[in-house]
């Protein structure tokens, strides 16, 4: 899932969440062993949120890119604030996410689900 802010934070970001990807793997060996776990946190979670709508939208920077956001239906009111008070991002129209957007949402938020 892009989003801007992999952009705006360059390598520095990545660089750090690769560093922890890295450390997880090694937790959990052999890499069977950490596939196995991925599949039935996101599937555990996945279950978890299926009364909750889950909404995808693209977004624009001018002069960055084109972006994608998958987000919680209320948290869409606040991703309108912030698009809105960027005067060079626009929006498309916010449609239900996908399956595997919501999968991809649940793993890029597995930090906030164990704390």
């Amino acid at each position: 899932m892009d989003s801007v802010f992999h952009d705006l934070d360059g390598q520095s970001g990545r660089r750090a969440a690769e560093k922890e990807l890295r450390r997880l793997r090694k937790m959990c060996r052999p890499e069977a062993a950490y596939q196995a776990w991925v599949e039935t946190f996101i599937a555990s979670e996945y279950e978890k949120m299926a009364a909750r709508e889950f909404l995808s939208c693209d977004y624009v920077f001018a002069g960055m890119g084109r972006y994608r956001a998958v987000m919680l239906k209320e948290q869409l009111g606040s991703f309108v604030d912030w698009i809105n008070a960027n005067g060079s991002a626009f929006m498309g129209q916010p449609e239900r996410a996908t399956q595997e957007e919501i999968r991809q949402y649940i793993a890029c938020h597995a930090n906030d689900a164990c704390q």
